[in-house]
């Protein structure tokens, strides 16, 4: 499942994306964060109708690498919105407060809508008892699927990041997780092959939301690659 980060100014700019992408990608990932006008319900009931594949809704403040300018209550308000337009799929981070946190993931599992928690260190990959810390708390706080995405610095940040893989399947929880950064690029390809729920890749207009990410014409091409080679 290949997933591609939408991130514009305008929800006209972001229906011409999404267009480029149906066809090509599993999935569309809408970043909230990067409007510069209302997200209201409408309007985001409006892309769910128009797209044909599933999109997930997110909305990043600066600390985890995002444009979000408002308040938190605002920030939280467009995730609520796009639950309410009949989203798919929202991203909420695990640090978000946990009040508020709590307040979208049951607002959204009442609307049938799976709620994808995050957390990322733009940093570093940590240690293993941190990465199984982080996971087993996005399983608490009723995670349908967890994501952990890290800075890949060095040879071992990869496996180590990996070996969540088994800790998630054993939890029963789906898991995305991968390395950012020129040396987690191949992470980014390599995670589907250890079960990743998706995997993301940029516009080919070379619009990238974090360090590392695949062109999705380049990322389908390997993919391709990769599946000759076994056939």
């Amino acid at each position: 499942m290949i997933c591609v980060p939408i991130a514009e100014a305008t929800f006209s700019e972001v229906r011409h994306c999404l267009e480029e992408c149906m066809g090509r990608a599993g999935m569309a990932e809408i970043r909230l964060d990067s409007l510069n006008e209302e997200c209201t319900s409408a309007a985001c009931g409006e892309l769910i109708s128009k797209s044909s594949i599933p999109l997930i809704f997110t909305c990043r403040k600066a600390d985890e690498g995002g444009a979000f300018k408002g308040t938190e209550q605002e920030r939280i308000q467009c995730l609520k919105n796009a639950v309410d337009a009949g989203a798919e799929f929202i991203d909420i981070e695990l640090e978000t407060e946990k009040g508020l946190r709590d307040e979208v993931v049951a607002n959204a599992h009442n609307r049938w809508c799976r709620v994808i928690m995050s957390w990322h260190n733009f940093n570093e990959t940590p240690a293993l008892p941190m990465l199984e810390k982080v996971l087993d708390r996005q399983v608490e706080a009723g995670a349908d699927i967890a994501k952990i995405v890290t800075m890949g610095r060095e040879s071992g940040d990869i496996p180590r990041l990996f070996s969540l893989y088994y800790r998630a399947e054993k939890a029963g929880i789906p898991l995305v997780a991968f390395c950012m950064g020129d040396a987690g690029r191949i992470s980014r390809v390599a995670c589907l092959a250890m079960g990743a729920f998706l995997s993301f890749a940029s516009q080919d207009t070379g619009a990238k939301t974090a360090p590392g990410q695949i062109p999705l014409s380049r990322f389908r091409r390997v993919m391709d690659l990769i599946e000759k080679s076994e056939s």
